[in-house]
């Protein structure tokens, strides 16, 4: 990637970011965001960065694995530190789907011309589902998008350090992540990779 490149696809994540943050932190403040899943990331986060046991009283558990299985939510916990409060969770969301841009951008980039490429990256950035999942105030699924992005990029350039690593991230995202892996599976049988295959459906 030249430097131009580099420049026009940060420039491009950085707007997004912003954009993101934005529209997540003025739909908060003018009470349109939910009490339900905000408010029980905003306490189980609060209690991470407190080194206690994620419990959600909105939620009802004592422990928030007792709901899902979603470990990697403990990396907001130190943002915590800093500025404990809901806002932080929805620009750091906003952070991660802006930041899925850039592999998006890249795996483009190797197939089309840079034009064409940042296109695709923009129509990405865009794109009615992302939309929507920023709309929905804060979920564990924000690390997804990236996971998923630099997964599918690590693969096509046969990073397997960086793939395997990324498989093993996205168990910690969610439970209902595990299909995905079977899916990622099928890719590598598309592409002859038959015995990483088997370990990954293993």
């Amino acid at each position: 990637m030249t430097q131009c490149e580099r420049t026009l696809v940060l420039a491009l994540a950085s707007v997004f970011t912003l954009l993101y943050s934005l529209y997540g932190l003025f739909r908060h403040w003018h009470f349109g965001s939910s009490a339900y899943d905000l408010g029980i990331f905003d306490q189980v986060v609060w209690h991470l960065s407190r080194f206690e046991t994620p419990s959600s009283s909105i939620r009802g558990f004592s422990h928030f694995l007792g709901d899902h299985f979603f470990p990697v939510v403990a990396l907001f916990a130190p943002l915590y530190w800093i500025a404990p409060a809901p806002e932080t969770l929805i620009v750091a969301q906003a952070v991660l789907f802006a930041a899925s841009i850039l592999p998006v951008f890249l795996f483009a980039r190797q197939r089309l011309p840079t034009r064409d490429a940042f296109a695709i990256a923009t129509a990405y950035a865009l794109f009615w589902g992302i939309q929507q999942a920023v709309a929905f105030d804060v979920h564990e699924t924000a690390f997804a998008t990236l996971f998923i992005a630099s997964a599918i990029l690590a693969l096509d350039r046969r990073r397997w350090t960086w793939f395997w690593m990324l498989m093993a991230a996205l168990v910690f995202v969610k439970e209902d992540m595990l299909p995905l892996l079977t899916c990622f599976g099928l890719l590598l049988v598309i592409v002859g990779e038959y015995r990483r295959r088997l370990w990954l459906v293993a």
